[in-house]
């Protein structure tokens, strides 16, 4: 991976001022959420921005959920998801986490992928100088 294209550097830009005050409140690495946004909301998908849906939230499975801006949804993470990730030491403890209530439970993949994703954002965060 080389450089740091320009659509990386808009979302990491975009994304850092929400989830680095939400990781610090939960006393977590901020990459953890940024990764979870990424693998729910990808680098350049706009199908979520309407929704300002930054981490794929759904009811239950279903369809996303929808909310008046970027910052509200970074709220209703914090309130149904923050308990239960507060003090996360690594992405796999993390994740196990989420996945101890139900998070994401329809894709067998997904703490690999979610991992990759983790691995991906650290390496562009460098690239950019951001973070």
């Amino acid at each position: 991976m080389t450089g740091c294209p320009a659509y990386i550097s808009t979302m990491l830009n975009r994304l850092l001022p929400l989830v680095g005050p939400m990781a610090r409140q939960l006393d977590f690495d901020e990459n953890f959420l940024l990764a979870l946004s990424i693998r729910e909301h990808g680098w350049q998908d706009t199908h979520n921005d309407k929704l300002h849906n930054l981490f794929g939230t759904t009811h239950a499975g279903g369809n996303n959920l929808g909310y008046a801006s970027d910052q509200e949804a970074c709220t209703s993470w914090v309130q149904h998801y923050g308990g239960v990730t507060r003090g996360s030491r690594d992405m796999d403890g993390f994740l196990r986490r989420l996945r101890s209530i139900g998070y994401n439970t329809k894709s067998p993949a997904y703490d690999s992928d979610s991992k990759d994703v983790y691995d991906t954002v650290v390496k562009y965060k460098k690239a950019c100088g951001v973070g």
